[in-house]
């Protein structure tokens, strides 16, 4: 039985899918399998993920119509054969010790999952930035930093998980984005062993500069990881943490920069999202002081709802570190 389950979705990567699985497969942790998920592919993704399975036999390939992501992740959990599971991208790559790392991590704390820092990489190999961890520390389930920042984190990637932790679980394929977000806030809340983080660059992800600028065409994708915070919030309280402010507070800020750019780019201005939107503001804006409370509240609100220059402004008032790898400690 192989130890660990590398599972990698993969669609529409043909340029960069062999640089990836080559650096699994070059791994210093041999005892693995290597689960590559063509969801799709409309080019040569599938056929370069079956010329690698016949040259090397911890190699298993899948391929089905195209269903996303969590479709893809969900068919590699079920066919995975390994006692730790590890997620990784086709056009990321990892480290040649990066499973040797953290399946000794695992081992030597007891843990049920392990987490490592990341690297981001631009088309021409600049390292845009870096996030990882000040030192090796391990953190219980029930412990509140646990679920901020810097310690949780907001993809599936740089961690290895015991398999028995993901029995009975499931990506959310409703979602178009942000089912990272639910998936990891249930195997922590499942942790009973603990999660132990390292101060250890393992992974990269590659960023393509040709894409930067497409978060425009997302605006649908960003709703639905607005959808998948809030049920983040929801599952917390319901397992009965003592809910922190600051969830709170960081889900209010995603929601409004959202609104200021739906409501104000006609392009892409749709009036349900726009509504529920504000409807999230006013339901939760209790349990933070980030819009105030009381009358300043509802003047807060009113202005915003009426008047761009005043959401703008609000905006620039509340950043927070965002971006690829949201949430970790830069």
């Amino acid at each position: 039985m192989k130890k660990i389950s590398v599972i990698v979705p993969v669609y529409n990567i043909e340029e960069y899918i062999e640089r990836c699985i080559k650096s699994i497969l070059e791994q210093s942790f041999k005892n693995f399998e290597l689960l590559l998920i063509d969801d799709g592919s409309t080019d040569n993704s599938g056929s370069i993920c079956d010329q690698f399975a016949l040259r090397d036999n911890r190699i298993k390939v899948f391929h089905q119509r195209n269903r996303g992501v969590s479709y893809a992740r969900n068919t590699g959990i079920k066919n995975a054969q390994g006692s730790f599971i590890a997620f990784v991208d086709g056009d990321d790559w990892v480290k040649h010790d990066y499973l040797e790392v953290l399946y000794e991590q695992l081992n030597m704390t007891g843990s049920d999952i392990c987490i490592c820092g990341g690297n981001e990489v631009d088309e021409r190999m600049n390292e845009l930035r870096t996030c990882t961890y000040q030192k090796i520390e391990k953190i219980e389930w029930d412990d509140k930093r646990l679920y901020d920042w810097p310690f949780f984190t907001y993809v599936i990637h740089r961690m290895l998980v015991r398999k028995q932790l993901l029995e009975g679980k499931a990506f959310d394929e409703s979602l178009t984005n942000g089912e990272d977000v639910l998936f990891i806030t249930e195997l922590f809340l499942n942790a009973s062993k603990g999660v132990v983080f390292l101060p250890y660059v393992g992974y990269s992800y590659y960023i393509r500069i040709s894409g930067a600028n497409q978060h425009k065409k997302y605006s649908k994708k960003k709703f639905s990881a607005i959808i998948a915070y809030e049920k983040r919030l929801d599952i917390m309280k319901s397992a009965g943490l003592d809910m922190n402010p600051n969830w709170y507070r960081s889900f209010l800020l995603e929601v409004y920069r959202l609104y200021g750019f739906i409501a104000y780019n006609s392009e892409y201005y749709d009036k349900r999202h726009a509504d529920l939107l504000f409807g999230f503001l006013k339901k939760y804006h209790v349990y933070s002081d980030v819009l105030g409370n009381g009358v300043r509240f509802r003047i807060k609100y009113w202005l915003m709802r009426h008047f761009q220059f005043y959401l703008e402004h609000e905006l620039k008032k509340s950043e927070l570190p965002h971006g690829h790898i949201v949430g970790d400690q830069l």
